[in-house]
């Protein structure tokens, strides 16, 4: 029973993660096409911006399926290490050139800068978030701890 309770929860985490990152792809890109025209929404060019658009539901599932391949969603790190770095810096940049590559294919231009902003991006927010992740589950741990009663009796040893 106390392990078809513990796979639903971690069933359910991946599943908001994934919700998450769906988010987090979108901005990222978002995000990479205004650095490039300095934040400034109104002159991004329309075709840039229609571009994105048209291409973001591939590049979300492109994304997801290589997150998926990066095994991101196995460790939801609880114990990060260089090997969850490694995986997030390869898979961004994994699903960089996927997006570079969907963009050639379909003939869709953007700006050069935009692909090296989008991978800065994805990485510093997926990583972020598995980190912000990882933090509030120590201090949920860390307030257990205060908070659970003591059953044993207090004792001062002399000498």
């Amino acid at each position: 029973m106390i392990n078809t309770k513990e796979n639903i929860q971690l069933l359910i985490r991946r599943i908001c993660l994934i919700i998450m990152d769906c988010g987090l792809i979108s901005l990222a890109s978002f995000l990479a096409l205004a650095l490039r025209f300095d934040l400034q929404v109104s002159s991004i060019e329309p075709i840039y911006l229609s571009n994105m658009l048209e291409t973001l539901p591939i590049l979300i599932v492109a994304t997801l399926v290589i997150f998926g391949a990066f095994r991101i969603y196995s460790s939801l790190w609880q114990y990060a290490s260089t090997q969850e770095l490694s995986n997030i810096l390869m898979a961004g940049l994994t699903s960089m050139m996927v997006q570079l590559l969907t963009m050639v294919m379909l003939q869709k231009g953007m700006p050069r800068s935009y692909y090296f902003f989008y991978y800065i991006l994805l990485v510093i927010f997926v990583g972020g978030t598995r980190i912000l992740y990882r933090y509030l589950r120590m201090r949920k741990a860390d307030i257990k701890k205060i908070f659970q009663k003591r059953t044993g009796k207090k004792v001062m040893i002399v000498g």
